[in-house]
Parts: C-alpha cells; structure tokens; sequence
C-alpha cells in the first residue's frame, strides 16, 4: 500500500480542551453546546479530541495531516468497531452509521461489526468528551462520543477520520499561508492549540488547503464570545462560515475523499 510521509508540524499542548460547536439541535437530544471551550479535565487530549497512548509511538506533542506509517493504516480498508450498548438503538446508534456511511460512500474504506477480530474501534460514551486516537492502535482503542458535544453526523464522520489515520487540516504546516489566527479572541489556555513550529515540511498529497474539510474546525474555535472569530481566511473573497463547514452541515469535502481514497490506495469510486 502507497502511504505518503509523515507531515511534520509540533504544536505543544498545556491545556487539552473538549470541543462543542455551535450546530443545529438533533430531534430528541438537549441542544448542544455553543462555544469551543477549554476544559481543564480532559487535559490527556491533544488538540481537544486527539487521545495517545503512553505506549502509542505517535510522538506526545506532534501533529501531522496523515499517518505514514504503515501500522496505524486498517489493513484492507476494514475497520473493525462495536458500539457500547450505552448508545439508543433507534436514535443513537443510526446516526452513529450514517456517519460511517458518509466515508464508505465514496471511499473503499468499510466499517465492519466486530465479531472477534483482534484490532478493532470500540464506540463508547464519555462525559464532555468527543475524541479518537489517530489510526490503528492494535487491539481495542475507544473512540468516545457524548452527542450533547457531538450530535452530528459530521462530527462524529471526524473522529472516525481520525481513527483513520488523519489529524487537522487547520494544523497542516502550511496553516498560516491561507488563515489567520486572531490571537487575542482565543479563550485563557486555549492558544497552545494554534501553535505550530516555523520551520516544518508537510506532505499534504498535492491538495489544496480545505477550509471546508470536516477536519478544520470553524471559525470560533476557543473564543472568548460565540460571534468572535479566532480563524479568518486570509482571502477574504472566502467566508469565515466557510472554514469547517462539512463538519458542521454533515457532509466530506471532495478533498476530504480524495486524500481518504490515496491513503487507503481506494480505486476511482463513481
């Protein structure tokens, strides 16, 4: 399988945090939480929903766009899951594989109910945290979802990419040649998560920066006030509505697909 290199930007974290966006309520739940916030408790996160095991070789304070090596890939495209019993049958759950649908549409990746195969995602429930590790870890790793954070299929389609294998666009090396960060607008503890190294290379498959990706985050992410940008285009023929909108409206970019589809080598899917 052709996997591309590792991106190599550092971005040093003091204080995780648990990320909740504005979205539209899902019938049925509390509406979900407005703002970005830092929360001190889910300080084991980088960048807020990314979690790392001790043992996990993925360096503590790294990020990168995708995984190069070879063992954090799902062999054959098939990622192996179960979900915690915890999540209702008519509500939780479906949504949860809308969500898969939304990556297996247009990609050869395949979400497959775990019989007793060794290496697998367990979908379980975590107060005030929505998070994934990056790629496969080997035997169980969680992926936590609370939907009053998270009720949205777009979302939930991020931390499944992250346990694809993909971290944040916002944080490619290249992030600040196409957004500013508005330093001043970001909540107490909450810049460390836009720091990125100066000197970094990155290996992006040749796509251009995805404003829309469901791997950005929007445009209030950690602000001091729900209207008060802390990312802005720096073409301002772009809107700021535009920067993470698919994982705010329930959708992957194109460019979302394609760099799904050269990570996993997927043939052209129509």
């Amino acid at each position: 399988m052709a996997v591309l290199g590792w991106t190599l930007g550092v971005l040093f974290v003091i204080c995780a945090v648990t990320l909740t966006a504005e979205t539209r309520p899902v019938p049925g739940r509390s509406p979900p939480r407005l703002l970005f916030s830092v929360n001190p408790n889910n300080s084991d996160l980088i960048q807020g929903d990314i979690m790392v095991r001790a043992s996990s070789p993925l360096p503590r304070f790294a990020v990168y766009t995708v995984v190069k090596d070879q063992s954090k890939v799902w062999p054959d495209a098939k990622v192996y899951y179960t979900i915690s019993p915890e999540f209702d049958e008519e509500l939780d759950q479906p949504l949860i594989k809308e969500a898969m649908a939304l990556v297996e549409e247009k990609t050869c990746v395949k979400f497959v109910e775990r019989k007793n195969e060794p290496d697998y995602v367990n979908i379980e429930h975590r107060d005030g945290r929505c998070a994934s590790h990056v790629g496969r870890e080997g035997g169980e790793q969680t992926l936590a979802l609370d939907f009053f954070y998270c009720p949205g299929k777009g979302q939930i389609a991020h931390e499944l990419l992250h346990a694809l294998g993909f971290f944040h666009e916002h944080c490619r090396p290249d992030r600040d040649e196409y957004i500013d960060i508005l330093w001043n607008n970001i909540q107490d503890r909450g810049d460390q998560n836009f720091q990125l190294q100066s000197e970094t290379t990155a290996e992006t498959y040749g796509e251009p920066y995805d404003y829309e990706s469901v791997m950005h985050y929007p445009f209030n992410t950690y602000s001091k006030e729900k209207d008060l940008p802390t990312l802005l285009p720096k073409d301002s023929a772009i809107s700021k509505e535009s920067l993470g909108k698919a994982y705010l409206e329930d959708y992957l970019t194109e460019t979302d697909i394609t760099k799904i589809n050269k990570l996993y080598n997927c043939p052209q899917k129509t």
